[in-house]
């Protein structure tokens, strides 16, 4: 009787140690989810004579002036499909896919104020406070 309450216990301690990993593995994952959005995070988009940049919390993105083909306003984002992407508090951010752009990488901070930016081999997706004037800024340098 001793020797199956000492195996129950030791199965007990098993799976216990076995429950508590794999909290601390979710807690760790969705710790680094929320890291990564936030790394991500559009701070501001900046033009200059030779680029189009969007500086995140950590790196920049930089789109040539001459290999932007066309530039758009977007109004949705929400049922978009995300390949590799997350919708979170920080935004939306990585490649989507909707089936009137195909696939895109998505810089969203706010999803009012939307840019579409064709190159010749990528469509980006990004958010700026004054859209309407990026815009005409854009079409006017690649007209």
């Amino acid at each position: 009787m001793v020797l199956l309450w000492l195996a129950w216990a030791v199965w007990l301690a098993a799976v216990w140690a076995l429950v508590a990993s794999i909290l601390i593995c979710l807690f760790v994952a969705c710790v680094s989810v929320v890291l990564y959005a936030f790394c991500i995070q559009i701070r501001k988009v900046t033009l200059n004579d030779v680029n189009l940049v969007i500086h995140r919390q950590m790196g920049k993105v930089r789109i040539p002036l001459n290999s932007i083909t066309r530039v758009e306003i977007k109004d949705d984002i929400a049922f978009d499909l995300r390949l590799w992407g997350i919708s979170f508090f920080f935004g939306h951010y990585g490649l989507f896919y909707n089936r009137k752009l195909g696939r895109y990488k998505a810089y969203v901070k706010d999803g009012d104020q939307m840019l579409v930016v064709h190159t010749e081999n990528r469509i980006y997706v990004f958010s700026c406070e004054r859209r309407d004037e990026l815009m005409t800024l854009l079409q006017q340098r690649i007209a």
